[in-house]
């Protein structure tokens, strides 16, 4: 098979990819970014303008397409900025996957994410979500974490807060308020490339506290 991604150098992007790179299933991954050009083994690193990014000519089909774009309100300065990011890149990479040949598209989203909601992070969330069912790919895996838990390029201070305050609470978190509790990013990961490669058809929604009992289902 062969696979498209974007935000690989993201928490859960970097470990995506490597997870691609390791599989024997996988032929070939292109990596959409602002800033490489350059190939190593399998993986084509191709640098594009995200501004510009349903025009980008890949001149092949793929078969799997994994959407780690992600940023923050502090990083992106504005709100216009943000969703630019978490909402118009998800969707015109998308459109260009399907344009490619994409049967299996996924993409991080995030837990609480409503259309409807008060909340703008989450609201982003929500929308973009409703606009990827309308692209029409053949199967679409929306994968929902609370608090990720991993190693990031970048320090965020609150997150390091709420990962102390999740582990204070995680003996609380039963029944429905699992969903609550922080999830290692390995996890998502591999929970990720997993279900993405089965390619199913229609919507598949994956709330937080399902992807470590996903791993130690398939045994990843």
């Amino acid at each position: 098979m062969k696979a498209l991604i974007v935000g690989a150098t993201g928490l859960i992007g970097k470990q995506v990819l490597e997870l691609l790179n390791n599989d024997p299933e996988i032929e070939k991954v292109v990596s959409l970014n602002r800033n490489k050009e350059a190939v190593e083994g399998k993986i084509n690193h191709k640098k594009i303008d995200f501004d510009r990014l349903k025009e980008v000519e890949l001149k092949e089909e793929f078969d799997l397409a994994f959407c780690c774009l992600g940023t923050t309100i502090k990083i992106a300065k504005t709100k216009e900025n943000f969703k630019k990011v978490d909402y118009q890149y998800v969707v015109d990479f998308a459109e260009l996957a399907k344009e490619n040949g994409v049967k299996s598209y996924s993409v991080i989203s995030a837990m609480g994410a409503n259309a409807k909601s008060g909340i703008f992070y989450n609201k982003v969330k929500g929308e973009m979500e409703e606009a990827l069912q309308k692209v029409g790919i053949k199967g679409l895996l929306v994968l929902r974490p609370s608090l990720l838990l991993g190693d990031r390029k970048e320090s965020r201070f609150g997150e390091k807060v709420g990962e102390v305050v999740m582990f204070l609470l995680k003996p609380f978190f039963i029944g429905s308020w699992r969903n609550y509790a922080a999830v290692k990013s390995e996890y998502v990961a591999k929970t990720m490339v997993h279900a993405t490669k089965a390619q199913p058809v229609g919507l598949r929604l994956f709330s937080s506290a399902e992807f470590k009992l996903y791993t130690k289902l398939y045994k990843l």
